[in-house]
């Protein structure tokens, strides 16, 4: 530093050459002293700011250096200031730095600068910021990062708001916005990095900015949301609000260069009194004579003028007041009256210094807002309800609203809900800071006017769990504020985790004063462990017993609950959301919260039902407590408890004591899943309560009469299945109301009015966020409405509540009883969609007693539910004898069959068929119904982790009994034309238990079974002939899974198009059937993608060979050939390789199955066909396939080349892995086939075990001449045994002359084997890969 101050004076620069003070820079300062160089560049040097301040100090004194390159180096804060003061002290002499045209812009002979392609830093910028005050021609500035500074526009006018706001801004980019901003009224800067990257507190473009503030004198409003304001920023921009629009040379206030502010606030001292004044008679230190001077040029003065005569002031202090006389300190313009910094974290420092210099700028009474708080609303007493919730103000707008709250006169109500007020956001992110809350409290002591105060969701106890440390400085500070306080009479700190700590000092506040408070104390998890005596002295209640021995201390709730015993006026006490369960409701009850005054208790929100939110009514104790203290209650007026899992155990506890109340005006038990018996009793008990005039949000009593309630919009959000049944009561009894619509869920308005007037015709309700309530609301109206015939209800949830409870459990059936209600009773509804909306069996159970006797409904559709579903019950919950797997028994009074037996939890899995059967019974006695759609419904529901081992152990797990019931009424049922299956999981034994019913049904015309499981691995292929056959011989059926049954036993077709439409493998068996027996004028069929069959051709023979290469042909397509090849007689090459006919799933071993390849394998046993080549390769065919083409290869009498090679080495698996049953079905077959001489069976994982089961049939084969078993995995190291038997295989054999082994492995003992086998038949060829 001595060094640099030495080369400013110009001392010793000319006698040094070069000065290195960072190893490996050097820096020229003789040179430059000597003023011989005009270019320098250190770009990419790492300087240091050492060497920054060492250069600019040689700098400042050079006259010749006109170029400058300081490029990709340490810019920090101090080197970059040192740099551009260094190049500002002769502005004239510079050409260029960094890139920057600094001669152009001195030169006014720029109007569009152009930055995209610099990297601009900090030190660039203040060079920037330095030089553009001296120009007059430049228009519009561009930056890389798409900012724009409007210059010309700015200086001008004509640009009076100017935002940028998430634009990228750097610190640099606010220093050169901050010496441009001319007339700008409104800069609005939000979702930027001006103090840097998170944690860097980057001070530099805030303080620009305050230093602009100082001279400007047009700026009214300054958002800098979210920029990344540290601490330093904070103060910095601090000391340019304090001095904004100071126009003046120098500056009364005694602050550094660094903008820092006294912690106190006031920069300029205290302001004497009158009496201090006027007995001014000694020595005056020069603080004094600033504020004296300040408050004149402030109009904060309390006198006009003061008599200072001999008052010793000394030499500064006369010309302090010398420089004010003569005015050459000028009075300042101030012009910022909006400021928002809210969301950026510069702790309990910068929060105090921007604090400070609001409150000393507000002096003026110009400040219209802050952080969103309506300071001068407030100034002028002009609010009496302020509501802030959500707006994030802060540690420092907390101080600043306190400072303000403490002189308003007007304010009733503040709501300061999820504001940040300790510097925590709601994921507990910041620090920990208690000052705002501890202003705010000193405040309210003063204020004379504030009632109600609202401060849920603060992180007041600094802590996000009851793991962590509980902070109290904040709650003790409004704690005590309590008793000091004369107008606070409700106060809310709920969602705060305020713990047993804050929940005593709040309990000892209450007892020591006679305010009456209304608290949500926050008492969430009070019950925590704290010590051994978990109930303290006088708590040892037998009731507590469990609690006790898990060592809960209630010891702070009891006290809560005694502070209320004294006769306050009309005490409240709000717990909502603060984790309370059971136990602390009893430890409440038990504490006397009761026994006293207490008019208002709510309780919502928390975990009454148990010990966790996920529990189903498993813990009644609570409520019991609860109803028993208001049996004998005569002073609770209002009780809420909302959203704390209620479930139909804890209801039926407190029912009956709520029936022997006289003293209850207001209850509220929404959002809780009550329903079924439990909900019509307490409604029952409601509507004859004596007192009660609000249940739900409903008006119960008095209030359902014309006058006021006509065009009246009710809302009774989450009042639940008890709330609308007693909205169902009181409705018909007010027929003079013109409801336009009624809420019972958040969003969602039913036409209440419109149903009752009988003004709709249709009403559709898609998507609506519909739940049970809604749908027993609009059930109950229905059975008023005479005019609606369509009503569509699609993508709700009219089944299920929405809690969080396991499915089973949380399914409610209220909603849908009330639609088969309506829908029994109607006369005008004949369709009626109920699409996916989470209704299970007991949904379809409660509905289906009112479809069963429905005289207008023509149309249903429930697709997109769970009507079955395979569900863990508990034994007491079952009956019957054998409760082992593929069993019945019997469940809710329905035979459901058994899938697992009974588990180490006294639990057995069923498959729950109970709404399907319901179903079935109400088909059987409708007589009005034309179609069901019952897609996606999982009527055959098995859980495929059971079923990946192989059907020989999982065919017990599918049920036919659903399907059974559904084909049983299609026997009954003369008026159902349509039905729709689609998607079900239907497996073989459902197709067969289906076509039992479909044969002796005469009315459907249209039946679609699409998308089910009725093939492949779950099925056998003569379930599904009989299915086809009972479709195909179906005397009024029309259309089957979009195939034109009806046409085509007609024969009227001459084309038909598949493409797309997913037959099926049913449908594929029907079509085979129809293309054999019927369908002559069928001229074209589109099968697969770009395949399009010439029946014609076909028909008459005129083809010889067929080739449909990789096209996607699928297993159903197959099929349709299959049937090609039975009746024509001249095709005699088919190549279907690279297709997917065979879908093979490693997974399920031997069972893989393909009807495609069944439909291909009859062709085959028919020898009317001439087919003398078969290509399947790359089929994607296992096992399975193999075996089910074996069986027709083996009486085919044509055939002589047949390739069924692999689809890729990808396949082939791993020896543990091997199914052998497939290869050795093949082999079988070649024992009987007498005309196959080719076969290929390369890349298809065939290991020793195949080779050894192949070989046994391969003994006997007496015609084929090549085999092709290229890429497997014949032969191992460790099991030659295999190859061995094939190997004596080829030597018995007589026929075959060659033999392809390339790409298998064979090792020495295959090559062996191999080599003998060849040397005893000469005739045979063997090819191998030799080791």
């Amino acid at each position: 530093m001595l060094l640099a101050a030495d080369l400013k004076k110009g001392r010793c620069g000319e006698s040094l050459k070069t000065i290195t003070v960072t190893r490996g820079v050097e820096l020229p300062i003789g040179a430059l002293s000597r003023n011989e160089i005009t270019k320098l560049d250190f770009s990419d040097y790492d300087l240091q700011v050492v060497d920054a301040i060492v250069l600019a100090a040689a700098i400042t004194n050079n006259r010749s250096l006109s170029t400058l390159n300081l490029q990709q180096n340490n810019s920090g804060g101090r080197w970059a200031s040192a740099i551009a003061d260094a190049l500002a002290v002769q502005p004239d002499q510079w050409f260029s730095f960094n890139g920057l045209p600094l001669r152009n812009l001195k030169c006014n002979q720029e109007l569009e600068l152009d930055l995209r392609d610099l990297t601009i830093g900090l030190v660039e910028g203040m060079v920037l910021a330095r030089w553009l005050p001296l120009n007059r021609s430049l228009h519009l500035i561009r930056m890389a990062c798409g900012f724009e500074v409007p210059i010309n526009a700015l200086r001008t006018g004509m640009v009076t708001k100017l935002s940028l706001s998430n634009t990228g801004l750097q610190p640099e980019h606010a220093i050169v916005l901050a010496s441009a901003l001319g007339s700008l009224e409104t800069l609005i800067l939000n979702d930027n990095h001006i103090g840097g990257m998170p944690g860097n507190d980057v001070a530099e473009g805030f303080e620009a900015l305050g230093a602009a503030l100082k001279e400007n004198t047009s700026l009214t409003e300054l958002k800098l949301i979210r920029t990344q304001m540290g601490p330093r920023g904070a103060i910095a921009l601090a000391a340019g609000v304090m001095l904004n629009g100071e126009q003046r040379t120098g500056s009364l206030a005694d602050h550094d260069d660094q903008g820092k502010v006294a912690n106190d606030g006031d920069s300029f001292g205290s302001i004497p009194s009158d009496e201090e004044l006027d007995k001014l008679d000694e020595e005056v230190d020069l603080s004094t004579i600033k504020a004296m001077a300040g408050a004149f040029l402030f109009n904060q003065s309390p006198k006009q003028s003061y008599n200072c005569a001999g008052v010793k002031i000394g030499i500064e202090g006369k010309e302090v007041l010398a420089a004010t006389n003569s005015n050459e300190m000028k009075k300042p313009t101030r012009s910022l009256t909006s400021l928002d910094v809210r969301q950026n974290y510069f702790g309990g420092d910068g929060a105090r210094a921007l604090t400070n210099a609001i409150a000393m700028a507000g002096q003026t009474g110009m400040w219209v807002c802050f952080n969103c708080i309506p300071l001068r609303d407030m100034a002028g007493d002009q609010l009496t309800e302020l509501d802030l919730e959500h707006t994030g103000i802060g540690v420092t707008g907390v101080h600043v609203l306190a400072n303000w709250l403490a002189l308003n006169g007007s304010l009733q109500t503040l709501n300061l809900s999820s504001n940040e007020l300790c510097g925590l956001d709601s994921s507990g992110n910041g620090e920990y800071e208690a000052s705002g809350i501890k202003a705010l409290a000193r405040s309210l002591v003063l204020n004379k006017t504030v009632g109600k105060l609202v401060l849920d969701s603060n992180q007041l106890a600094g802590r996000q769990c009851v793991d962590q440390e509980e902070h109290d400085e904040g709650i003790n500070a409004l704690a005590e504020s309590l008793s000091k306080c004369v107008s606070l009479t409700a106060l809310s700190l709920g969602k705060n985790m305020v713990g047993p700590k804050c929940t005593t000092a709040f309990a000892m506040c209450l007892s020591s004063n006679m305010l009456h408070i209304m608290m949500d104390c926050g008492i969430n998890n009070a019950s925590q462990q704290m010590d051994a005596d978990c109930f303290g002295s006088d708590c040892s209640d037998e009731e507590y017993s469990e609690s006790s021995d898990k060592g809960g201390d209630f010891s702070s709730i009891k006290k809560l609950a005694r502070a209320f015993l004294k006769p306050n006026l009309d005490p409240g006490l709000e717990g909502s959301s603060n984790g309370i369960a059971s136990e602390d409701l009893m430890a409440l009850i038990d504490g006397g919260v009761l026994n006293g005054s207490l008019q208002v208790l709510i309780l919502d929100d928390n975990q009454l039902a148990g010990s966790s939110k996920s529990s189903y009514g498993e813990n009644v104790k609570g409520l019991e407590s609860l109803g028993k203290a208001l049996k004998d209650n005569v002073h609770l007026t209002t009780l809420s408890v909302r959203k704390n899992g209620i479930g139909l155990q804890c209801v039926a506890a407190f029912t009956p004591q709520l029936a022997l109340n006289g003293w209850l005006k207001t209850l509220d038990v929404g959002d809780n899943p009550i329903f079924g018996d439990p909900a019509h009793q307490l409604a029952q008990v409601v509507l004859n309560h004596s007192t009660l005039e609000v249940f739900c949000s409903i008006p119960v009593r008095g209030k359902m009469n014309q006058q006021l309630a006509i065009n009246l919009q009710i809302k009774a959000e989450g009042s639940g299945v008890p709330g609308v049944l007693v909205l169902s009561h009181l409705l018909p009894h007010c027929s003079a109301l013109d409801f336009p619509t009624i809420t019972v869920t958040k969003g969602v308005e039913l036409p209440i009015g419109a149903l009752r007037q009988n003004i709709l015709v249709e009403l559709d309700l898609t998507n609506h966020l519909m739940g049970p309530v809604d749908g027993l609301l609009l059930g109950i109206s229905l059975m008023f409405n005479k005019s609606l015939t369509t009503l569509i209800l699609d993508h709700n949830q009219l089944g299920r509540h929405k809690t969080g409870i396991h499915e089973e459990a949380d399914e409610c059936e209220d909603g849908l009883k009330a639609l088969g209600d309506a829908v029994k009773e109607s006369m005008a509804l004949t369709s009626l969609s109920l699409r996916d909306n989470k209704l299970g069996p007991k949904c379809a159970a409660a509905f289906a007693a009112g479809v069963m006797f429905s005289k207008s409904l023509r149309t249903l559709d429930l697709s997109d539910n769970r009507l079955v579903k395979m569900i863990y019950v508990k034994l007491i919950d079952v009956q019957g004898s054998d409760l082992s797997p593929g069993s019945t028994c019997t469940y809710q009074e329905c035979e459901c069959p058994i899938i697992e037996g009974v588990d180490s939890d006294g639990e057995i899995r069923i498959q729950n068929i109970r709404g399907v059967k319901a179903l079935a019974t109400a088909l059987e006695i409708n007589t009005s119904l034309n179609t069901l759609i019952l897609d996606g419904n999982n009527l055959d529901d098995v859980d495929h982790r059971l079923i990946e081992g192989g059907i020989k152990d999982t065919y017990r797990y599918h049920s036919d009994d659903g399907l059974a019931a559904l084909g049983g009424a299609l026997k009954a049922n003369n008026n159902l034309t349509s039905l729709s299956l689609r998607g079900n999981k239907l497996g073989a034994k459902c197709a067969v238990a289906f076509a039992a019913g479909l044969v002796f049904n005469r009315s459907l015309i249209r039946l679609d079974i699409r998308d089910n499981e009725m093939e492949d691995t779950f099925f056998s292929y003569e379930a599904l002939l009989k299915l086809a056959e009972a479709v195909v011989a179906h005397p009024s059926l029309k259309v089957f899974n979009s195939i034109p049954v009806q046409d085509m036993k007609n024969d009227t077709l001459a084309y038909l198009n598949l493409k797309g439409k997913n037959v099926g493998s049913t449908g594929a068996l029907v079509l085979r059937k129809l293309l054999v027996s019927s369908s002559t004028w069928l001229c074209t069929l589109v099968i697969a993608a770009e395949v399009n069959l010439r029946m014609g051709a076909l028909r008459g023979n005129d083809l010889k060979e067929l080739k449909i290469v990789n096209k996607g042909l699928e297993a159903v397509d197959a099929v349709i050939l299959g049937a090609i090849l039975s009746f024509n007689s001249s095709l005699n090459t088919l190549i279907l390789g690279e297709n997917q006919i065979g879908n093979w799933n490693p997974r399920l071993g031997s069972n893989n199955f393909s009807i495609g390849i069944r439909a291909l394998s009859d062709a085959l046993k028919d020898n009317n066909n001439h087919l003398t080549t078969l290509d399947l390769s790359k089929n994607n065919m296992g096992p399975g396939c193999a075996a089910a083409l074996s069986a027709g290869l083996a009486f085919n009498g044509s055939l002589n080349t047949l390739d069924l090679g692999g689809r890729s080495r990808m396949i082939i698996q791993a020896l543990p892995y091997e199914h052998e049953e497939g290869i050795a079905a093949l082999g079988d077959a070649l024992k009987e086939n007498k005309t196959l001489t080719s076969l290929s069976l390369s890349l298809n994982g065939l290991g020793p075990k195949c080779a050894a089961a192949f070989a046994v049939g391969l003994t006997f084969n007496r015609s084929l001449n090549t085999l092709i078993m290229t890429d497997n995995l014949l032969c191992s190291q460790h099991a030659s045994s295999g190859f061995k038997a094939l190997a004596e295989a080829l030597v018995v054999n007589t026929s075959l002359k060659t033999l392809d082994l390339r790409g298998n492995v064979l090792g020495k003992d295959g090559e062996r084997l191999a080599q003998e086998a060849s040397d005893k038949r000469p005739t045979l060829s063997i090819c191998y890969n030799a080791a």
